[in-house]
């Protein structure tokens, strides 16, 4: 369990820092390009419905270019749901809720596509919410998962560099401390969950910046699956 202190830093965090962080400058650029990334293979897609988790402040909604019928964002942080309301998707049929993605409401097999960005190495059991997402997707539909290469040699220099530098010339003095507290899971025990629950799914994983499976070499993963049910 964290501790008060932590949990009082990391409150000011997302309430006064995470934007200007994560939305701004060269981050900002380098999660837009993720965003996109993600979306990539589903520019021309006309799906049912989308399930979104972890959706945060509506970042991802935004870089969808999917027809879809529906999509429900959700997150488990009750602060994030007013901010979500003002993300609508370009006028179609967006629903916001709150939900643990560990224990998600919905039926089996609710979902055509269901999307995860940077959700599962905060979470204590990752591989609940992974067998959920397989839960609440439709069989031949896809799961889009965004993992970063932690505690990889290439995105702990970027964090030192570049995300901690900012972070302390915007007053946090212990951007260690937070990153730490809310980064949980590692690369290779979220790859491992993946590719066991989803065994039998086509699973495809490519990383980025450079294409070289190497975790080390890289700055993030993203899987897309295409749930195959027996």
């Amino acid at each position: 369990m964290a501790s008060s202190r932590s949990k009082r830093n990391i409150e000011i965090y997302y309430n006064e820092n995470y934007s200007n962080i994560f939305r701004t400058g060269s981050v900002g650029g380098v999660w837009k390009i993720i965003h996109t990334q993600i979306e990539k293979p589903f520019r021309k897609a006309n799906s049912s419905s989308i399930l979104e988790i972890g959706a945060g402040a509506g970042e991802h909604i935004i870089f969808v270019k999917d027809n879809f019928s529906d999509y429900f964002q959700t997150d488990i942080d009750t602060a994030n749901l007013p901010l979500l309301n003002n993300v609508r998707g370009e006028g179609r049929n967006v629903t916001t809720e709150k939900q643990d993605a560990t224990k998600l409401t919905y039926f089996n097999n609710t979902f055509e596509r269901s999307i995860v960005t940077c959700v599962l190495a905060h979470l204590f059991e990752p591989e609940l919410a992974i067998s959920e997402l397989k839960r609440v997707t439709k069989n031949e539909g896809w799961v889009s998962i965004y993992v970063p290469c932690e505690p990889g040699i290439l995105l702990r220099l970027a964090q030192q560099f570049i995300t901690e530098r900012k972070m302390k010339r915007l007053g946090i003095n212990n951007p260690r401390l937070i990153h730490f507290t809310e980064h949980r899971g590692n690369f290779y025990s979220l790859d491992f969950f993946i590719r066991d629950i989803f065994a039998g799914s086509r699973v495809k994983r490519k990383f980025y910046p450079f294409r070289i499976p190497l975790m080390n070499l890289n700055l993030y993963a993203i899987y897309q699956i295409n749930v195959l049910k027996s």
